[in-house]
């Protein structure tokens, strides 16, 4: 396991081989994961989800109370698809992807919880099992939730759309393509005035030298904010490009991909 990607991190990460593991981390959340996945000690953990092709664990890998990341996210990818198993050789696992993906986003300024290691089981190259750690955020919000909370746009909500639009267009700025951009991805924390918002499931990004228009309305368009989109375009375009514009092909695009979703269940059914 190696990567030619560098790691702008407030540690270094340090390489291990654990049993059937291979990854890098901590140095000081190691001995955790070797208790967490080889069965050497009964931990305590909080299952966060457990539905879909990930299994998500909150955890306590080190003792010391000094540690910065006092609680943790252990997510655990589940094999999913027998193309995505075969093409696995010869590709980045979604545990590395998330971990190169956080460490892309930190370094241009953007939040996301910090990564902390990365753990792959791989069999003749193809991916047997991959973990991804990173910090617990603590006292999140869902943003969907929230949104959804109140009919009209609030002075508080206004803040959390000017946050949006500002984190998603330096995202785009920094050539990330998310790839999977929805509302549920983003949690925020803190109080009105003082809040921050934090980009979670990386696994699906790519990293590319120049977001272009069209790719940036095709992930734009997914953000289900209703009521919200059209200050959500004033933010983001923010004289760079025309919003009027930018939010009506976005919506042509939305209402596409409506059409052909419609157009597949009813064959289907």
């Amino acid at each position: 396991m190696q990567s030619s990607r560098p790691f702008p991190l407030p540690y270094k990460p340090q390489h291990f081989i654990l049993n059937k593991f291979n990854g890098f981390a901590h140095p000081e959340i190691i001995t955790g994961l070797d208790n967490l996945f080889n069965q050497k000690k009964n931990f305590e953990t909080k299952l966060l989800q457990g539905k879909g092709t990930n299994l998500i664990r909150e955890a306590s890998l080190v003792s010391s109370e000094s540690f910065p990341w006092p609680r943790q996210a252990v997510k655990e990818f589940i094999r999913s698809g027998v193309r995505n198993f075969l093409s696995s050789p010869f590709k980045e696992s979604k545990a590395m992807k998330s971990f190169l993906n956080a460490c892309h986003l930190l370094k241009h300024g953007l939040q996301t919880p910090m990564p902390l290691g990365v753990l792959e089981c791989r069999r003749l190259g193809f991916v047997i099992k991959e973990v991804y750690v990173s910090e617990k955020i603590e006292n999140i919000v869902d943003f969907e939730k929230y949104m959804k909370s109140s009919p009209v746009v609030q002075p508080e909500e206004e803040e959390i759309i000017r946050l949006l639009a500002g984190y998603v267009r330096c995202m785009h700025d920094c050539g990330f393509w998310h790839r999977d951009l929805n509302i549920s991805n983003f949690l925020f924390t803190g109080d009105p005035g003082s809040r921050r918002l934090y980009l979670v499931d990386l696994n699906r990004g790519r990293i590319v030298k120049d977001m272009s228009i069209r790719m940036r309305i095709m992930e734009l368009s997914r953000l289900t904010i209703k009521k919200w989109r059209p200050l959500f375009f004033e933010y983001y375009c923010a004289g760079h490009y025309d919003p009027h514009k930018m939010l009506d092909r976005s919506r042509r695009i939305r209402k596409m991909r409506k059409y052909w979703r419609e157009r597949i269940r009813g064959v289907n059914s």
